[in-house]
């Protein structure tokens, strides 16, 4: 080994020098790829009407704005490239998850402010959402402190 090839200095690496990925790199990776898929399900299943609405739940839905829409779609995408990232091992993992949480944080809050609501939860889900996600941006802060992402 040469002085430049330091990737997988400090990384355990299989016998073919691919570094190996903690086990907790795996189930990020699993848990936000069977949150996506169920949204995206969840979603095809509401809009092509295979799930029946209620009155108040149709109504809902008929206000989803463009915004809601798009910070939909952003906050995916950027789930789903944090995911990959974290399973490649790459540090840009570390501002994507950052970045899930805190536009998701900041979508909240605004959704409290135009549209009245208070500001603070009331399902305990939405709490543990957010204590899964600092618990995964602190994860992936720690291994690129460790020299385990590239």
């Amino acid at each position: 080994m040469t002085d430049t090839d330091t990737d997988t200095d400090t990384v355990p690496a299989t016998e073919t020098g691919a570094p190996l990925r903690p086990a907790w790199v795996w189930v990020i990776f699993l848990y936000n790829l069977f949150s996506l898929s169920v949204l995206a399900i969840s979603l095809w299943a509401t809009l092509s009407g295979k799930i029946p609405l209620s009155p108040a739940q149709k109504a809902a839905l008929t206000n989803f704005s463009s915004f809601d829409i798009a910070q939909t779609v952003v906050l995916s995408g950027l789930s789903l490239a944090a995911a990959i990232q974290i399973f490649r091992l790459r540090k840009s993992c570390v501002p994507l998850f950052c970045s899930v949480f805190g536009l998701g944080l900041l979508t909240h809050v605004w959704e409290a402010v135009t549209q009245g609501r208070m500001a603070l939860p009331t399902e305990p889900g939405q709490y543990i959402g957010w204590a899964i996600d600092i618990a995964i941006c602190t994860y992936a802060w720690r291994l690129s402190r460790d020299g385990v992402l590239r």
